[in-house]
C-alpha cells in the first residue's frame, strides 16, 4: 500500500477484527497491538502527493506503516488486561455530572 499510486502518507494493518472504517476501533488496535521499536516502518524518500502541506515544493516526502495485527503464533488476549483499571474514575461521568 505505501508504495501504490495513491501516495499514502500513512498505513495502518489490522486484523479482521477491526473495523478499518471505524476510526476509535483503529487507534484502538494501533494501541494495544503496535509496538512502536518493532512495528513501524518509515519509508523516508517517497514521491508525496502535490497538495501535500508538509512537503515543500521541489522536496521528496515520506510514509509511515504501522502494524496493529496480532502476534503470529504467539497467544494474545482478546482484551488488553489492565490490573488496577476498575480504580480509574469514570472520567465522561464525572464531566457529565460537572456540566448539569
Amino acid at each position: 500500500a505505501l508504495g501504490s499510486k495513491k501516495l499514502p502518507k500513512y498505513v495502518v494493518v489490522c486484523d479482521e477484527d477491526i473495523d478499518v472504517y471505524d476510526h476509535t476501533k483503529v487507534l484502538w488496535a494501533i494501541a494495544t497491538r503496535a509496538r512502536p521499536g518493532k512495528d513501524l516502518v518509515i519509508l523516508p524518500a517517497l514521491p508525496t502527493a502535490a497538495l501535500d502541506p508538509t512537503v515543500p515544493k521541489g522536496e521528496i516526502g515520506s510514509a509511515l506503516g504501522i502494524d496493529a495485527t496480532r502476534p503470529l503464533g504467539a497467544p494474545f488476549p482478546e482484551v488488553p488486561a489492565h490490573p488496577g483499571l476498575e480504580r480509574v474514575p469514570d472520567l465522561l461521568a464525572m464531566m457529565r455530572e460537572g456540566s448539569g
